[in-house]
């Protein structure tokens, strides 16, 4: 039974389009220097655009990645992080070909694919380009109404 005050219903009609959030974007050759300069002041989600295309995104955890050594990291699938060269830009660190969410899908499914992969955000494209962004936050609000 879920927790009272939440409304599950609101998950299956309603579509990922009325929820999700425009995002504030960077280019693959964004600065590092720039890339913590708006993780600092709060931004969690980094999508990374060329023209208008999604072409990767970036997280607080692509960042910290950064900082541990090679022979302590877990993470699988990145291991040009762990070279000993300076990272310079966006294009370096972020995760490419990420996975998406619909305009027109419902916000269970694109709740499945948060959980499945372990997301808080997800980007929503159309034909390749980003639309928006969906976080569990978002989420969460419109599960409360």
């Amino acid at each position: 039974m879920p927790p009272r005050g939440l409304d599950l219903q609101r998950l299956r009609k309603a579509k990922v389009k009325e929820v999700m959030k425009r995002p504030l974007t960077v280019a693959p050759d964004t600065p590092l220097a720039l890339l913590l300069a708006r993780l600092l002041r709060g931004e969690e989600f980094l999508p990374v655009v060329k023209g208008k295309k999604l072409v990767g995104v970036i997280t607080e955890s692509d960042i910290f990645q950064l900082f541990v050594p090679r022979s302590q990291c877990p993470v699988v699938g990145k291991p040009e992080l762990y070279e000993a060269r300076a990272i310079k830009s966006a294009e370096e660190i972020m995760t490419r070909r990420p996975v998406t969410a619909k305009p027109e899908m419902s916000l269970q499914e694109a709740l499945n694919l948060m959980l499945l992969h372990k997301f808080r955000h997800l980007p929503v494209t159309k034909n390749g380009e980003l639309v928006g962004v969906l976080s569990l936050r978002d989420l969460l609000k419109k599960l409360r109404g």
